[in-house]
């Protein structure tokens, strides 16, 4: 079963700046294999793997699974239009699986970082906070997710907005 919920994380001022330096990283490395993929005009993840992933690891400080998701990125978005370079974002979405983003328990969760996991407090918005509409509040353990269609990327409730502004965004777990 997937179940989706909007949620934020509410790191401390060294963890936000750990999570900042990754996503610059993350994106950086994907601006790089989207360089490589558009240059030899490859869209396969195994083609540009063998070209690039040595030189992520290493240029940009990655762990294994996220350049493995950079080059995901970088052929996803290159797939779409071959006839144009794909450009990402310093600060651009970056794709977090079971390797990179785990839960410890209903409250947290730890990510992978350049400088190694942290594990970051969660605040969940909706229906199961407790001001209306939209207050903050750790989740408690009465609480449950907002369930999703296992095809759909957002959440009927809330329209699947993610708004980089206000740091509220998805996060889906089976």
């Amino acid at each position: 079963m997937l179940v989706t919920e909007m949620l934020k994380l509410a790191p401390s001022a060294e963890q936000r700046e750990a999570l900042l330096a990754t996503m610059r990283a993350c994106n950086a490395a994907a601006n790089r294999a989207a360089e490589v993929a558009f240059e030899h005009r490859t869209a396969s993840k195994i083609a540009l793997q063998k070209l690039v992933y040595a030189d992520l690891r290493a240029g940009f400080g990655l762990s294994a699974q996220m350049a493995i998701r950079s080059i995901a990125k970088a052929c996803e978005a290159y797939k779409r239009d071959k006839k144009i370079k794909p450009v990402f974002r310093e600060l651009g979405a970056v794709a977090y699986d079971q390797r990179i983003l785990t839960w410890k328990g209903r409250d947290a969760v730890s990510v992978l970082t350049l400088t190694g996991r942290v594990v970051v407090p969660v605040v969940y918005r909706g229906r199961w906070s407790t001001t209306a509409p939209y207050g903050d509040r750790p989740i408690s353990s009465a609480a449950t997710a907002c369930s999703s269609s296992p095809s759909s990327s957002t959440c009927p409730k809330h329209g699947g907005v993610t708004s980089r502004t206000s740091g509220w965004g998805w996060i889906s777990a089976s």
